[in-house]
């Protein structure tokens, strides 16, 4: 049996990548955890209110009082609140193409984020001066961090012509990009 030895020296792409996840996950757990303590301690007024998050954080729920131009809800009431009483029904309740319709019931994060006028998207961001929502920036950063060690990876693909690993990691940086961004209405949440 003959002893074959092997390269497997990483590319020092790869040495950067480990060092900046490394210290970016370090760095967004860290910021999470001070802007958490400042939120607890009330160094910044919160955007919502901790009782109103406490009051809605199970099962909220509305009925629809009105619909805008699009069927966008801009109007509606609490269940259970204010003698807004709201029967099962009304949760399937939905007009000829299942659009709401003035009367239908909305449950969970849709009616927690209507209720409470959180913010939806990347709207977060206007709202970093508030101490519920400046824990985000952690969470940013944590999210960020694959793009970025994707980038750092490209170019030692490239001078190694691995063409195969290059094309992944591209499209791997698109496809998170677009995700992020919202363009397809989900980046953001």
């Amino acid at each position: 049996m003959s002893e074959q030895q092997n390269d497997i020296t990483p590319m020092k792409e790869q040495l950067i990548y480990a060092k900046v996840l490394n210290i970016g996950a370090w760095l967004g757990i860290v910021l999470m955890s001070i802007s958490y303590i400042m939120y607890v301690v009330g160094v910044f007024e919160p955007q919502v209110p901790v009782e109103m998050v406490a009051e809605n954080w199970t099962n909220p729920q509305i009925v629809v009082t009105e619909l805008g131009d699009h069927h966008e809800i801009t109007g509606f009431d609490i269940c259970g609140q204010n003698g807004v009483e709201c029967e099962a029904e009304i949760f399937q309740l939905r007009g000829e193409h299942d659009e709401l319709v003035v009367g239908s019931g909305v449950q969970g994060v849709s009616a927690y984020i209507l209720i409470t006028e959180s913010p939806s998207g990347w709207e977060w961001a206007n709202l970093l001066g508030t101490g519920d929502y400046l824990n985000f920036v952690g969470l940013a950063l944590l999210a960020l961090l694959t793009i970025v060690c994707y980038m750092i990876l490209v170019p030692g693909f490239l001078r190694q012509k691995d063409y195969i690993y290059t094309t992944i990691a591209v499209v791997e940086i698109i496809v998170l990009v677009v995700a992020a961004s919202g363009i397809l209405g989900s980046g953001g949440h």
